[in-house]
C-alpha cells in the first residue's frame, strides 16, 4: 500500500516513466557511415514493426539532442547491433557513460562494413542494416523507421538488456522456464500463483 500511496504522489509524466522503466529491453547500439559522418548510439527502443511488408520494418527512437541523431538521418543508413550479454562495455560507450575511458568508442570493438557500408559490430547477437524509410519527430525524440535490406548473425547467446534503470541479462531464465513449465496454466490460474523471475536474473550493474 505504501508504494501505492508514493505513485499517487507522481505527476503523470513520472508516473509514464516509472512504469516505462519497469519494462524489459534489449540493449542495441544503432551506428551509420557516409557523407555526413560516422558515428553510433546506444538505445533500448528497437522494435519489429512488420516482417510482411515489402521489407521488413524496425523503427528506434533516440533522442533530439543526442548529436547522433542528425548524422543518422542524414546517411539515411543504420546498422541496428543487438548487443550480448558481455558487451556491457560497448553499451557504456555508445551512450557516453564512460567518458573518455576508452578513447574513441568504436577503437574498444571490433566492426566490418555492411553491405550499405554501416558499421557491423562483430560479436553482435545480430545486426540489422537498414535504410531509413520515415521518420517523425514525437515530444522529444525522432522515430526512425527502417527498411531492413540485410540481416547478419553473430554469437549464439543471451541478449543485454535494460529493466529497472539498470542492465541485466537473461542468463538463468533458461532453468526458469523448464521449471515454470512443470506447472500447467491450469493451476496456475487456479490457485493464483505468481510468476516471478527477479531472483533468477542476474544484474550487470
Amino acid at each position: 500500500m505504501k508504494n501505492d500511496v508514493e505513485n499517487h504522489k507522481l505527476n503523470s509524466r513520472d508516473r509514464f516513466l516509472e512504469a516505462m522503466s519497469r519494462l524489459s529491453s534489449a540493449v542495441s547500439v544503432v551506428t551509420s557511415d557516409g557523407a555526413i559522418g560516422r558515428v553510433g548510439v546506444t538505445v533500448s527502443s528497437l522494435v519489429s514493426v512488420s516482417a510482411d511488408s515489402a521489407k521488413p520494418t524496425v523503427l528506434v527512437c533516440i533522442h533530439k539532442s543526442s548529436s547522433s541523431c542528425p548524422v543518422i538521418l542524414g546517411n539515411g543508413v543504420f546498422c541496428a547491433n543487438i548487443l550480448a550479454h558481455d558487451q556491457l562495455h560497448v553499451a557504456d560507450a555508445f551512450a557516453g557513460r564512460a567518458g573518455n575511458q576508452y578513447g574513441s568508442k568504436f577503437a574498444l570493438a571490433t566492426w566490418s562494413s555492411g553491405k550499405i557500408g554501416v558499421p557491423r559490430l562483430v560479436g553482435s547477437l545480430a545486426a540489422l542494416e537498414c535504410r531509413i524509410a520515415d521518420q517523425k519527430v514525437i515530444g522529444q525524440h525522432h522515430v526512425i523507421f527502417g527498411e531492413v535490406q540485410n540481416i547478419l548473425f553473430g554469437v549464439s547467446g543471451s541478449p543485454l538488456i535494460y529493466s529497472s534503470r539498470k542492465y541485466a541479462t537473461t542468463a538463468g531464465l533458461g532453468h526458469l522456464a523448464n521449471s515454470l513449465g512443470k506447472i500447467t496454466s491450469e493451476k496456475m490460474l487456479f490457485e493464483g500463483e505468481r510468476v516471478d523471475g527477479t531472483n533468477d536474473r542476474t544484474a550487470i550493474c
